[in-house]
């Protein structure tokens, strides 16, 4: 850290210890924005470790682990899911995990999305020839109901908004991304946007991201797509990066992109770095609760509790 940094940090520190309050505007937009260059600048020393600060987790499957959520109130609770309908959670941050696949989700389907409310709230989907069917469990994986069917649609993303609804990233029909929106935990759904593709692109299985009302969704483009009320989305280019296969970002301006490699950026997707992360093959997603981050590799859960 430089020394005019620490000078920030020391001034703001007065500010607030000694209760100096103070109206004028370019007073307070100094302070945030300080605050703002401190916090990226602490993230850019944590990343420049980042490979050597992840670690593997024992999760008792041999399948391929296609997704992977955390509870946003907790770094304790994550769920996992992938191959032969596996769906697997953790209570504990990940030092034992439970398998409770099956349960009235088919162990023939592929799982390639799952989101979750809480170590009891989750919802799954996977792809069959006809659509995509989305499963829910409100009892902690012991039991799974259908909840709702994207007709002729591949539904590759779930995610779980810190606004408190779930949401559906399909891809294109009939030249048309679409997006759907539950605000009752997925009893019901209805069409939040359709906007045209470019091309022939289309999407990746949990190349999704919400940072309420921010939404960013990944293509096979270079590019990802994004939108700050959900209903209409701007193209962004990722370069580095031909496929965004996985997304999250912790704000509107930091956040990571996984494919056969990981970008990040601190400005929102002006500009990206390529970083490099352990493991093999394709990063198929990545979550974080505060300090804590997991991706998924081939059949292995990487995580890291000190933001990477």
């Amino acid at each position: 850290m430089d020394y005019s940094t620490f000078q920030n940090i020391l001034t703001i520190k007065f500010f607030l210890r000694f209760g100096v309050i103070y109206n004028d505007t370019n007073f307070r937009e100094a302070v945030m924005k300080n605050l703002s260059l401190i916090f990226i600048s602490f993230l850019l020393i944590q990343l420049n470790t980042f490979a050597q600060e992840w670690y593997e987790q024992t999760t008792g499957v041999t399948t391929e682990l296609l997704s992977v959520s955390a509870e946003l109130w907790s770094d304790k609770v994550v769920w996992a899911c992938g191959d032969s309908g596996t769906i697997i959670k953790t209570t504990d941050g990940g030092i034992t995990w439970t398998d409770v696949s099956g349960n009235g989700v088919p162990t023939i389907l592929t799982l390639h999305s799952i989101a979750c409310r809480s170590a009891d709230l989750a919802m799954v989907t996977g792809a069959k020839s006809s659509g995509s069917p989305v499963y829910k469990t409100t009892d902690g994986g012991n039991t799974w109901i259908e909840t709702f069917f994207a007709n002729g649609g591949y539904i590759y993303d779930i995610v779980f908004t810190t606004a408190g609804n779930f949401g559906l990233q399909c891809n294109p029909i009939d030249g048309y991304w679409r997006v759907w929106w539950s605000t009752n935990n997925g009893d019901n759904w209805e069409v939040l946007s359709t906007y045209p593709q470019e091309g022939s692109e289309t999407g990746w299985n949990n190349a999704v991201c919400v940072v309420y009302p921010l939404g960013r969704h990944g293509t096979n483009n270079s590019r990802i797509y994004s939108s700050p009320t959900g209903y209409v989305w701007s193209p962004q280019p990722t370069p580095g990066l031909t496929n965004s296969k996985a997304i999250w970002f912790i704000s509107y301006d930091v956040g990571m992109v996984g494919g056969d490699g990981m970008v990040f950026t601190t400005d929102g997707g002006s500009n990206w770095k390529l970083i490099s992360v352990p493991g093999t093959g394709d990063i198929l997603g990545i979550t974080s609760v505060l300090n804590n981050w997991w991706f998924v590799r081939g059949s292995s859960i990487y995580q890291s509790t000190d933001d990477g």
